[in-house]
């Protein structure tokens, strides 16, 4: 009987693929992980912001609740239904907005964290002026069914009153809140693009409603487009 002890019986061959001892690991590459499903969410919804306001100004084209109250009243009375529905469509748009900001603070978390966090912070505190500018709307929408000199009186006390006075201010953070998330972009430049910054800030002012319908629907198509290479360096890990 052989008791011979032949070397390396029942070992286990060395895994060739296994790190050496002492290697550190390999990095994980960024954006390989999963994507939470909720994050996805959110980034898609702030598409919907553009598109939605988009199609709110094609539907009404009667100016802002600033003008002068018996023309802007008088274009509401036109097409109350058109109007309201328009209103609503706003909603929906300042809503997503909301998500919007939350992308670009998402974006920019890399390479401008406060930046892009602030600039998140304040077009949220513009999304809440532009609702309750929204209800507004809806007001004037019944003063503007009702016409008169009467209307457009109560009306202009209303410009003149705390609704405006309130709200007003923040809208204005918003514009703030957007200037400098053209700012946060390129500090991101590296994990964005390098032309979503100027596409984003010339889109906003070209939908700022001072301008016809067309040049608001091309204004944020360009947002929409910058929001691209965002919602990309958003969803990356």
């Amino acid at each position: 009987m052989d008791t011979t002890t032949h070397l390396g019986t029942g070992l286990i061959a060395p895994d060739a693929t296994a790190p050496a001892a002492g290697t550190p690991p390999t990095p994980a590459t960024p954006g390989a992980g999963p994507v939470h499903p909720r994050r996805r969410l959110l980034v898609g919804a702030a598409f919907v912001g553009p598109v939605a306001l988009a199609v709110q100004a094609l539907l009404s084209s009667s100016g802002l609740p600033r003008d002068e109250a018996g023309p802007w009243l008088a274009g509401l009375a036109e097409a109350p239904t058109t109007q309201v529905a328009s209103v609503v469509v706003y909603l929906v748009g300042m809503v997503a907005t909301l998500a919007l900001a939350a992308t670009v603070a998402l974006a920019g978390r890399r390479r401008a964290p406060w930046l892009s966090g602030v600039a998140a912070a304040l077009m949220a505190a513009g999304c809440i002026g532009g609702g309750g500018f929204a209800g507004m709307r809806l007001i004037a929408q019944v003063l503007a069914e009702r016409g008169g000199p009467e209307a457009a009186e109560v009306w202009t006390s209303v410009q003149e009153g705390a609704p405006f006075l309130v709200l007003g201010p923040l809208v204005g953070l918003a514009i703030l809140g957007t200037l400098l998330t053209a700012v946060a972009l390129v500090r991101a430049r590296a994990d964005v693009a390098v032309w979503a910054a100027p596409a984003y800030l010339t889109g906003f002012v070209l939908a700022s409603g001072e301008f016809p319908a067309a040049v608001t629907v091309f204004g944020e198509a360009l947002v929409l487009a910058a929001l691209v290479p965002v919602a990309r360096a958003a969803l990356r890990d």
